[in-house]
């Protein structure tokens, strides 16, 4: 299947964007950073984007990308592995946020097959890409079943390195155009009994916290808008908290809106739960206006600077090991 011309790269090279359905849903993405530029169930289109590869360019806010190498800070954009340091980008001051100045979700992938329902999109990243050891080979699979949009990923290097793929689709179940009124009436039920302890910079301190009786206590579904102005929330504007799941297959996250709700399972170890506090005032979709908090990401991946807490679990992908990601949104409408 081929794609329609989206935009271009600075060097002129084509950018394509493809189309996936299968009767309830359509999916359309983008081999710039493999990123997810809407999802329509019945009719409805749940997910911000852009509507050129231009604005992908500069995607404030990583909209609909693939993030990485690694997926969130990794402090001081520094990290030993096998008693060699190396120094990444500090694109955050003074940390690494998503792999870097040039992350993956400013690639060009490659489209490797695509099927009605289905696309899969291959990306190299040489060794000292952004300052990470390994000739690294990822992929990212969308797949549409039923009213389910799956996301597998897969790396292997050829050399010890560290990697954390995640993608950053931000969601509105009202809508990609519902904006931030709509948001405060979803409902979050999130399972998850922990989360990362974060220092000001938002950065873990490899340190865990409970939730009970706390604003971060998801478990019994919390509308949005009753709890953005606790004070526990100030300093991120909002959620922007790792929550910790057991990196086995399993259900992470429920949110609904009205008639519909979006389920998250994943095999992922931890999921960052952010309520797009940072999203600036920009053009999206049919000239829409996006703004702080007017849609939320579930971002399903290892823990946050994993490379220097010893205590998290490991992200480190061994040299010739195949690693593979599952997540998958499920959604449910009521007839």
């Amino acid at each position: 299947m081929s794609g329609r011309i989206f935009g271009h790269m600075p060097d002129v090279r084509p950018v394509q964007q493809y189309e996936i359905h299968n009767g309830r849903m359509t999916a359309r993405v983008t081999d710039l950073g493999a990123a997810l530029v809407s999802c329509m169930i019945d009719g409805r289109d749940v997910a911000l984007g852009y509507e050129t590869a231009e604005e992908y360019l500069s995607n404030a806010g990583n909209m609909g990308a693939t993030v990485g190498r690694y997926a969130n800070r990794i402090r001081n954009g520094r990290f030993t592995l096998h008693g060699i340091t190396y120094q990444l980008p500090c694109n955050r001051p003074p940390h690494c946020l998503h792999g870097g100045k040039v992350g993956f979700h400013q690639k060009l992938w490659h489209m490797t097959h695509c099927t009605e329902s289905s696309i899969t999109l291959m990306l190299f990243s040489p060794d000292g890409d952004q300052g990470f050891p390994g000739n690294l080979m990822v992929t990212a699979t969308y797949s549409l079943k039923d009213t389910t949009l799956e996301l597998m990923y897969t790396a292997v290097s050829d050399a010890d390195t560290v990697c954390s793929l995640a993608n950053h689709s931000y969601w509105n179940l009202a809508g990609h155009d519902a904006g931030h009124a709509a948001l405060c009436e979803h409902i979050f039920t999130i399972p998850s009994a922990a989360l990362c302890e974060l220092d000001s910079d938002t950065v873990p301190t490899g340190r865990l916290c409970q939730v009970e009786g706390t604003v971060f206590d998801l478990r019994r579904g919390v509308r949005l808008g009753d709890v953005l102005d606790d004070p526990a929330l100030k300093p991120t504007r909002g959620f922007d908290h790792p929550y910790v799941l057991s990196g086995k297959w399993e259900y992470a996250a429920s949110v609904r809106y009205d008639d519909i709700a979006m389920e998250v399972w994943t095999d992922a170890p931890c999921m960052q739960v952010y309520s797009g506090n940072g999203l600036s005032l920009i053009r999206g979709k049919s000239g829409v206006q996006y703004g702080p908090q007017t849609g939320f990401c579930l971002e399903t991946q290892q823990f946050p600077d994993a490379p220097n807490c010893p205590s998290f679990p490991s992200a480190v992908l061994c040299a010739g090991e195949k690693k593979a990601y599952r997540t998958e949104y499920r959604f449910i409408k009521e007839l």
